[in-house]
């Protein structure tokens, strides 16, 4: 892995239309990120981005220039990118941005919060539209010596940023925007309007400054986070401490994004990751770095690429060990479903080569259906179950099982999970193996090649059953929990080994059938906020454990497709697939 990962952040002019919408239909902790920044600008605003941004009949790429809705999506998008690969297991020793960027960058590195800067955005459109007229943004695709040299250009506009050698941008007063644009057009220079309607870093905005700065004196600004370095594009450097001088400064000054980076890959390897909607700032540095370092630049999001697929490229080179994706619903069931069941797939890698996996966690449908999922024989049994809490069970395990086999165009109905030797789940008519477990509303499932063998199981957290668990914990499973430090409440640890102990009787396909002294747990340690669990009868495998207040989750796999990185990256692949409540 990169030990100096850079996540960097655009500004107004890199927006669009249902930016970043591949992600949001498709990435469970992107759409997470999402709402729930769209609600606190919903609480701030009485409007949502995510309708304004998704919910329309334009196409991607489309123009998005409403300062209203654009400001805080340029925020939201670029934040909920950067929690979805701190996810991953991949985050920034730098944050760089670049004018509404630095705001973007100061909440990744903790100085405000997300809350805080949403606030902050909102605000700051509020007193535009109340202080200031429009203007314009314009790039342009030339030597600045082009504006320096010509009246035209240095008379009406302000030169706002050098982004490299050919390329600069200009703010100016929108009645001037057409003889601008029209002088560059005679001189044979090529010139873009950027879809902004304020002339941001000049003196077109020195209105918003009194009303701005006594709002932004409110506000608790906090170091950096350990470990994060902020780097500012209107200092050109390094930041140690943010006031509102700082912020309306980033406001009003010119970018200096050139002298940022140049600065910070000065001081060794750095992998660039260009978190903006457009990939904007991943040509900047291409063309500013040159040939030696372009490989070190990557962005996720474009208007023509596939964002999954970027994503998870940059994530398994990143990362390596284990390749993960999250995948969608099958199409016809994506609408009832989409918050229900979440999908994550998986490829371990092994001494005899990959070994592919599917996980699904599925929290309980509405008991009203619709049913599509099941097939009429499974709707007559569902029926007949005279409890509903027998029916629940029967749909989560049943719809757990389906998700983690079927493909994206899949039938789910005509999935049949069957029951085999001992009532171990078999998927009828293939070889692949499943393993389901269910537990008051949720319900999970591991579709697994055979030559990896998994076992999964979820249990609720109940301090009624210690003494029932305690009859088949040993002493010295007990003592394990002293060795975790801190220790884990006793309710909490005891399931932790019971689950271990079911998942792995699922992995032998007997259940609990054996006597239980043949799972016994010889050793468990923490792995950041999970656990990971040997055996002493089976040292060939290992278990991954998520806790939770009220549930362990727990995966058992073999260990010779597990390695420090990937038991991390395991753990937070169960953790991505948890409802949000429950994170």
């Amino acid at each position: 892995m990169h030990s100096e990962i850079v996540f960097m952040f655009s500004g107004q002019g890199s927006q669009y239309n249902k930016m970043g919408l591949e992600l949001f239909g498709k990435q469970p902790v992107f759409r997470q990120s999402m709402e729930r920044l769209d609600r606190i600008v919903h609480g701030l605003t009485g409007k949502s981005v995510i309708e304004e941004l998704y919910q329309n009949s334009r196409g991607k790429g489309a123009s998005f220039e409403n300062i209203v809705f654009s400001h805080p999506a340029i925020f939201m998008v670029q934040y909920a990118l950067a929690e979805t690969l701190e996810a991953e297991g991949i985050t920034p020793r730098y944050t760089l941005g670049v004018s509404l960027g630095e705001y973007v960058a100061l909440a990744v590195a903790k100085v405000l919060t997300p809350e805080q800067v949403l606030e902050l955005i909102v605000t700051q459109v509020r007193l535009l539209e109340d202080t200031c007229g429009n203007g314009a943004m314009i790039a342009v695709l030339d030597h600045v010596q082009l504006y320096h040299g010509n009246a035209e250009l240095n008379t009406r506009s302000e030169l706002i940023a050098v982004n490299f050698d050919k390329h600069f941008t200009i703010a100016c007063r929108s009645g001037h925007t057409g003889e601008i644009q029209q002088f560059l057009r005679e001189q044979g220079v090529a010139s873009l309007k950027l879809p902004v309607n304020y002339a941001f870093h000049s003196a077109f905005i020195d209105e918003l400054e009194k009303p701005y700065r006594t709002y932004m004196q409110k506000l608790d600004y906090k170091t950096p986070a350990p470990g994060v370095t902020l780097v500012s594009a209107m200092t050109g450097g390094n930041v140690q401490m943010v006031d509102e001088s700082f912020l309306w400064d980033v406001v009003r000054k010119p970018m200096n994004f050139r002298t940022a980076l140049e600065d910070l890959t000065a001081g060794g390897p750095r992998l660039l990751l260009d978190l903006s909607p457009s990939g904007t700032l991943e040509n900047f540095s291409k063309y500013i770095l040159g040939k030696p370092l372009a490989h070190k630049v990557r962005s996720v999001v474009t208007p023509m690429a596939s964002e999954l697929g970027k994503l998870n490229e940059i994530v398994n080179d990143t990362l390596g060990g284990l390749k993960m994706q999250f995948t969608s619903l099958p199409k016809s069931y994506h609408v009832f479903l989409s918050e229900t069941v979440r999908r994550i797939q998986l490829e371990l890698e092994g001494p005899e080569g990959c070994y592919p996996l599917k996980l699904s966690l599925v929290s309980l449908p509405a008991e009203e259906g619709p049913f599509d999922y099941l097939s009429a024989e499974e709707k007559k049994q569902y029926y007949s179950f005279q409890y509903p809490k027998r029916r629940n069970s029967y749909v989560l395990g049943k719809l757990a099982a389906k998700m983690a086999v079927a493909g994206e165009q899949e039938d789910l109905a005509g999935i049949q999970i069957e029951h085999g030797i001992l009532c171990q789940p078999l998927v009828a008519g293939s070889t692949r193996r499943v393993s389901i477990t269910h537990c008051d509303t949720l319900g999970a499932a591991v579709d697994y090649d055979p030559r990896l063998l998994a076992g999964v199981d979820i249990e609720l957290v109940d301090e009624k059953a210690v003494e029932a668990i305690r009859r088949i914990t040993s002493r010295q499973e007990e003592e394990l929990n002293y060795e975790l430090g801190p220790q884990l409440a006793t309710p909490l640890f005891l399931t932790l080994l019971w689950t271990a102990k079911e998942a792995m009787s699922k992995v032998i396909q007997t259940g609990f059938t054996v006597p239980t002294e043949l799972f016994e747990i010889k050793q468990s340690s923490r792995c950041g906020q999970g656990v990971i669990s040997q055996f002493k009868n089976f040292p060939q495998f290992k278990a991954v454990s998520v806790l939770r207040e009220e549930y362990v989750y727990t995966l058992v796999l073999p260990a010779k497709a597990m390695t420090g990185a990937t038991e991390s990256r395991l753990l937070q692949a169960l953790e991505g697939l948890l409802p949000e409540h429950l994170r």
